[in-house]
């Protein structure tokens, strides 16, 4: 009886299956016949659109009679929108197929009906399968695949083949390996056609740039020359699939010569290798073709079509390689970051810890010994006593192979580490878990809303809201509670103990990450020091892992690349989720990442590319997204304030204006109407007149007047009281009040005056945290253009 029951059960499960499956399909066709049938009725309409798709728009400007509430319109041209993309276009509605194609994951019969109602093959012939549309867009599908048994790594002729050898005969099938090889002269020569006047500004433009960009680093300066191609590598891996465990571990390049932010574009990121499988990939494949290709353009140069300059030739060099902890110990074959010798920086062995039976860097130990910095002679040293030895599992101070990588940099200069890594996602997700035990459970709702209360500007689009669910933050929410709201944090709701040794942790990260001078890495070697020092004694000497003893060398890597936020990993880790979208199915997933990047390259080719012209704008927006009422609200005592400042009325056609750019930088107003709950406002601005020579406060509109541009301001009334006073300690570095000082103020938010102030004096935007009642702690966006 229970059989019985057993199999029905296991009958209308696979019957409703069936069902499910059915409906599935239904729904798509009647989608798709949809999708046909709108490609058909809007035919007419979508040529109407291509034949104006590059002709300038005019847009209305308002014109308020602040008097009479009367607006005109003026017809000028203004650039709209609320990031850098706006300023760029880059769209093409011709690519609209070749997208859904992509998206949909068409087969050639459903191909077919999208290109006969396409609008652009009324000027040419149909393409009548995927190869001809492909021919027609130009695209150089410029790859080749090679298929390896996952266990042993032997040559395969197929995807499905089964090794033939003995060893993986008696193993479990798994998926076989992909790895795909672009051609890496071709994908250079794309993105500095595309990117050429770019990269002519910013050679003649330098000191536009922040001064603390790679190109300002010791390792670039060295090497620089006019014509130039400096590549930064990267590496790491991604999941693809859960069900058969395979993930996907591309070798991307950025050019340091394309400013930033623009090189760490998705259009401007170079593939160059692909490894797809459900093991981690073998070093040797993975990068000695990829190494091999990069030594003869290093040694040849490369000739690239600059269209009216013509053939122009170019020196390829590699200027770092990036990754995090264990694709960098795999990369560069030195033990891991849970081994001895792991530091590529100096030659600390670490010692073990018998507790936990993890090997442990104590910086008192690395203090004592004073090991000597690793560098590529000793390593060459150390791979020849390998050979010698003729044992495969021989290691000498933690070198256990020859890398490619060592053919074509320095490992222990040009091995870089990543702060998004290191800083966010190991060590200070540590300290939240160390926070979190000292925090009573209760009081979790206050720190959440104390989290919710913090106002951010537009560009900060992920933001940390629940501090019970840190481990499921993303590396930006961290980036961001780190740089912004940490500090306050742990002043508000942590024991004394952790708010000292934390404020040198935050001092040195958020000064490395975008610094003004070079003596500011000197003094951050003092602050590492004395965090390192104090940190057994607050957090246990069991918890001195290499990725603790590591933070003291990124004082010595921004010496060599500039500020940790121009080489970080941020971009690659964007790339990783764009790469594996392209990916459907589980065969071949490598080869099809490839196949839709050869597509989507050629096609930002066709589209437009950036201008150099975005750097130095200075202009207010379309104003047609200002909120009238406000600016009525206000307008006695602008009145008031415009005759005191320019000895003049008011004028009665003055024009206001909610949104102003200057250079990549757009501000909002409070009279911007639709900036829902972004704060975008919240500005820094110089004043001399302050102890600190800057004030902070709220934009409310605004104007220009004889040319000049304005902006009615609501300042906020500083406190008397230094945030630094607030966090007790009797031995401080002599510069710490300072330190803390510069980075946060204390303002009265219920007390404020109204002024007038040039848009010259606009220093930075900020963010306001609350601190106690009627009182937030203001802290400056130095660097808002880190990719996000």
């Amino acid at each position: 009886m229970e059989k019985n029951q057993d199999f029905q059960c296991k009958y209308r499960y696979k019957q409703q299956l069936i069902r499910q499956r059915e409906k599935a399909k239904q729904r798509q066709r009647i989608y798709r016949r949809n999708l046909y049938r709108t490609y058909q009725s809007e035919q007419q309409q979508e040529e109407n659109d291509l034949m104006t798709v590059n002709t300038e728009k005019n847009h209305c400007v308002n014109s308020i009679n602040v008097r009479n509430a009367e607006i005109n319109r003026e017809h000028e041209v203004f650039i709209d929108g609320d990031d850098i993309d706006s300023y760029l276009d880059t769209s093409d509605d011709s690519n609209d197929e070749i997208q859904m194609i992509k998206v949909y994951d068409l087969d050639e019969e459903e191909i077919n009906p999208i290109a006969r109602y396409s609008p652009e093959n009324q000027l040419k012939e149909i393409p009548i399968n995927c190869n001809k549309l492909w021919n027609d867009l130009h695209v150089q599908f410029s790859y080749k695949t090679i298929i390896y048994c996952s266990s042993c790594f032997e040559t395969l002729q197929d995807i499905k083949e089964q090794c033939l050898n003995d060893k993986c005969q008696d193993k479990a099938h798994m998926i076989n390996s992909e790895l795909v090889l672009f051609d890496i002269a071709h994908e250079i020569r794309s993105v500095v056609a595309r990117n050429y006047s770019l990269i002519k500004w910013y050679q003649e433009n330098r000191q536009s740039g922040p001064l603390c960009d790679i190109v300002f680093g010791d390792v670039y300066l060295k090497k620089s020359s006019k014509n130039r191609l400096s590549l930064l590598l990267a590496t790491d891996g991604k999941p693809l699939t859960v069900s058969t465990r395979s993930s996907v571990w591309p070798v991307v390049a950025v050019l340091a010569e394309i400013p930033f932010p623009f090189r760490e574009h998705q259009r401007n990121m170079m593939l160059l290798g692909l490894w797809h499988s459900t093991c981690t990939p073998n070093v040797d494949l993975l990068l000695s073709s990829i190494v091999h290709d990069l030594m003869v353009l290093r040694t040849s140069g490369l000739l690239i079509d600059i269209g009216d300059k013509g053939m122009t030739h170019f020196e390829v060099d590699v200027l770092a390689v990036g990754g995090d902890l264990p694709a960098r110990a795999k990369c560069n074959k030195i033990s891991a970051h849970n081994g001895f010798y792991a530091c590529t920086y100096c030659l600390f062995s670490g010692i073990s810890c018998l507790q936990h039976r993890h090997v442990l860097y104590p910086h008192d130990d690395f203090k004592a010994s004073c090991p000597p910095p690793r560098t590529q002679q000793h390593i060459d040293c150390c791979i020849a006593e390998i050979k010698r030895s003729r044992s495969k599992n021989a290691r000498v101070c933690g070198v256990y192979g020859e890398s490619p990588l060592s053919q074509i940099i320095s490992i222990p200069v040009q091995s870089t580490l990543d702060y998004f890594h290191l800083a966010l996602e190991i060590h200070l997700v540590f300290l939240l878990n160390q926070w979190k035990q000292a925090i009573p459970k209760p009081v979790y709702i206050k720190i959440n809303q104390f989290l919710r209360d913090i106002k951010y500007p537009h560009t900060i689009r992920r933001r940390p809201i629940n501090i019970q669910s840190t481990d499921k933050w993303k590396a930006t929410q961290l980036r961001v509670f780190l740089l912004y709201a940490a500090l306050p944090f742990c002043v508000i709701f942590l024991p004394a103990e952790h708010q000292y040794i934390f404020s040198l942790f935050f001092i040195y990260i958020r000064t490395l990450r975008f610094f003004k001078s070079r003596e500011d890495i000197r003094d951050m070697k003092l602050y590492v020091n004395e965090y390192l020092s104090k940190f057994p004694l607050v957090f246990g000497r069991c918890n001195e892992l290499y990725s603790v003893h590591a933070l003291l060398h990124l004082c010595e890597q921004c010496n060599s690349f500039g500020a940790l936020a121009f080489h970080s990993m941020f971009a690659l880790e964007s790339s990783l989720h764009h790469y594996s979208k392209h990916a459907h199915g589980h065969i071949l997933r490598g080869s099809q990442i490839a196949y839709w990047h050869c597509v989507s390259r050629q096609l930002e080719t066709i589209n437009k590319s950036a201008s150099a012209k975005v750097f130095g704008q200075d202009c207010f927006l379309d104003d047609r997204l200002i909120h009238l009422d406000l600016c009525f609200k206000y307008e006695n005592d602008f009145r008031n304030i415009f005759r005191e400042k320019f000895k003049e009325e008011l004028l009665v056609n003055l024009r206001l204006f909610s949104r102003y750019t200057h250079d990549l930088i757009l501000y909002h107003s409070l009279a911007y109407s639709v900036r829902h709950c972004s704060a975008s406002y919240c500005v820094s601005i110089e004043n001399s007149a302050c102890a600190l020579s800057h004030c902070f406060g709220n934009i409310i509109f605004f104007f220009e007047f004889k040319k000049q541009k304005f902006f009615f301001f609501e300042q906020m009334l500083c406190r008397t009281r230094s945030f630094s006073s607030f966090i007790s300690q009797t031995n401080r570095i002599n510069s710490w009040s300072d330190r803390i000082n510069g980075f946060f103020s204390l303002v009265n938010c219920v007390s404020s005056s109204l002024c007038i102030v040039s848009c010259n004096l606009l220093r930075h935007k900020a963010i306001f945290v609350p601190f106690q009642k009627d009182v937030v702690a203001c802290t400056e966006i130095e660097h808002e253009l880190e990719h996000d």
